[in-house]
């Protein structure tokens, strides 16, 4: 089933949505999707890591790094890792969710404020 949150109205139009999936078989058939992992991506995302579910849960933030490939997991590496790995689904990713959320983007949605910026009214 897919839900969209919130409400327009002309003066709160967003250029963004949120979609929230929580069908099992959606979600199953969305961790079939392939994806590549950016470096940026991946150094940003490093300082999230706990490599022990103790620090995980004393941290309350962040990420269990057994999800991800050990090629990951070392900052050094990490650019040899990227150019080397190869599209692969999301399942691991995603294993176990119960549902997920997506926030889309419109560039073509503008609030009036920034339509006003936009044609210097």
């Amino acid at each position: 089933m897919r839900r969209k949150i919130g409400t327009h109205t002309p003066r709160s139009i967003q250029n963004f949505r949120s979609v929230v999936v929580d069908d099992n078989n959606v979600v199953k058939r969305l961790g079939s999707i392939k994806s590549n992992i950016s470096e940026t991506s991946l150094r940003e995302n490093y300082k999230q890591l706990s490599f022990f579910k103790k620090e995980l849960l004393k941290k309350k933030i962040g990420v269990l790094s057994l999800i991800f490939p050990k090629s990951w997991m070392a900052p050094n590496e990490i650019k040899s890792a990227v150019h080397e790995e190869s599209a692969s689904p999301i399942d691991q990713a995603i294993s176990g969710s119960a549902m997920l959320l997506f926030q889309t983007y419109d560039s073509g949605k503008m609030t009036q404020n920034q339509r006003a910026m936009h044609l210097d009214l």
